[in-house]
């Protein structure tokens, strides 16, 4: 849910749920854990693409969102 960073900051993922969406249309919400992001850093200023990576029963989707680091 967040979406601007301080540098040094650590990510936030309170709140943050992924909703898979099956074949047969049912779904469900998974919360949102670190091992599931990538591309996370607030070392430098400027935007950051973050990528959450969730496999299940050998399927693995991913997808991508935009956070920016400020002073």
């Amino acid at each position: 849910n967040k979406l601007e960073y301080k540098i040094g900051e650590s990510i936030s993922l309170d709140g943050g749920l992924l909703t898979c969406v099956y074949s047969d249309s049912t779904s469900i919400n998974i919360p949102m854990l670190k091992e599931y992001v990538s591309g996370f850093s607030t070392s430098t200023v400027g935007q950051k693409v973050i990528t959450i990576t969730y496999s299940e029963n050998s399927v693995t989707l991913s997808t991508s969102f935009v956070i920016t680091v400020t002073e």
